[in-house]
């Protein structure tokens, strides 16, 4: 991917695309290159990590998680399981029960 704009995204072929996702995913790396990524104002501090993590919810993007930016000393992965566990059990509820299969 090459840039966003909205739900059209350009690709590496400079092919421009539209897309109606209902989740994205994006493995950042060790730089998160979030404030770059999201485009939201003040989601990110100064270093470029999310404000929030978890099941928490920036106001002027609900429903945007960020997993995986702590590592406690019972491990990383351990918290990126309960942390998406948390995550999808929000979503569940917000959605309600007639997606309850897809989540």
């Amino acid at each position: 991917m090459q840039s966003t704009a909205g739900a059209t995204v350009q690709n590496n072929d400079n092919a421009t695309i539209t897309l109606q996702p209902d989740v994205i995913v994006a493995g950042t790396g060790f730089r998160t290159g979030i404030p770059e990524l999201v485009q939201i104002p003040g989601i990110a501090d100064e270093k470029g990590r999310p404000k929030i993590s978890g099941d928490q919810e920036f106001e002027k993007a609900p429903r945007l998680y960020f997993i995986g930016q702590i590592n406690p000393l019972s491990g990383q992965l351990r918290e990126i399981r309960a942390e998406a566990g948390r995550i999808a059990r929000k979503l569940r509820k917000q959605v309600g029960t007639q997606s309850n299969a897809n989540i």
